[in-house]
């Protein structure tokens, strides 16, 4: 039994970092409660409905119970695939977060080999061939002419680049022309692969790329992912933890103020106790004080979670 409950506790706390990764707002409390309500509803209404159409109490209860088992059962199953698709999801925005990091770390050289390996990977081509100022994509019926171009910061590839590249490579005699950036197109050069007749232009902008990359085996594997999940459960725990503990020591000053205050009026209504009351009021007021400033060490606490939030993002 605490087995199973630990478990249902592991895929609640899954299920939230794989919802906040996907901005998904339903909780898994609301999808438990909504699971409940659903059951609840099937079972009244077949009960009743088995009642009154066989006139027999257990015969109603037995079609309900039946009811409810496979009402029970579609919607576990229905839970696993939303579980999983939320998985994979959150899977694949990590994985996408990550080759975008790396993308943007790359140099002119690496950026070249990567290029040629995710189009090799992704099968657009089956080897490729360095000529002096482009690369040329062979398939099976197929020749690519694969040009690249990177730039700085938030600039955008200008349509005039893969003109001039487009026309020279149409003299060449190459009909499929493959232009790969690591930012964005300008939006003529778009209306460019309507201009060129029996020419194809594929433009790979930096997202298409990442998209490649996301469905390759190239970008981080699913073992680097569980990884950064793992940091990421470590600080939801962290997090929860220090939550928790701050509630429970606001509650815990809040109480013995109460009873301080408390104590102290009985020591004006009931005279002939009032040094003890006194005292004791004195000493619910001096254990506020002090879990007040042991609860100075929250800051301490902040700065570990900080570093542990650094090192998920890492």
């Amino acid at each position: 039994m605490i087995k199973k409950l630990k478990q249902i506790r592991e895929i609640k706390n899954n299920y939230k970092i794989y919802a906040n990764e996907c901005d998904y707002k339903k909780t898994f409390t609301a999808k438990i409660l909504d699971s409940i309500s659903i059951c609840i509803v099937v079972w009244l209404t077949s009960f009743l409905l088995g009642g009154a159409l066989t006139k027999n109490i257990v015969i109603g209860m037995l079609f309900s119970l039946a009811l409810l088992t496979c009402t029970t059962i579609v919607l576990h199953r229905n839970f696993k695939m939303s579980y999983k698709n939320l998985q994979k999801k959150s899977y694949r925005k990590i994985r996408i977060e990550k080759i975008r990091e790396q993308i943007n770390q790359l140099t002119p050289n690496e950026f070249q080999e990567l290029l040629i390996k995710t189009l090799l990977e992704s099968q657009i081509i089956s080897r490729s061939i360095m000529r002096d100022s482009f690369i040329e994509g062979v398939t099976t019926n197929r020749r690519y002419a694969i040009q690249w171009h990177m730039e700085d910061g938030q600039k955008i590839t200008n349509w005039n680049i893969v003109e001039a590249f487009a026309r020279d490579m149409q003299s060449q005699g190459f009909n499929h022309i493959i232009f790969v950036t690591n930012t964005e197109f300008e939006d003529k050069c778009h209306i460019l692969k309507k201009c060129f007749q029996d020419t194809n232009i594929y433009l790979i902008d930096r997202e298409c790329l990442i998209n490649l990359l996301a469905e390759s085996k190239i970008g981080p594997d699913d073992v680097i992912i569980e990884s950064i999940m793992e940091k990421k459960r470590q600080y939801n725990i962290q997090i929860a933890k220090t939550k928790k503990n701050d509630i429970i020591t606001r509650k815990k000053i809040k109480t013995s103020i109460i009873y301080a205050t408390i104590f102290l009026a009985l020591a004006f209504i009931v005279r002939k106790y009032s040094i003890y009351y006194i005292i004791t009021s004195a000493l619910f007021f001096v254990l506020a004080i002090l879990m007040h400033i042991i609860s100075g060490k929250k800051d301490i606490q902040s700065h570990d979670i900080v570093d542990i939030k650094r090192g998920v993002e890492q």
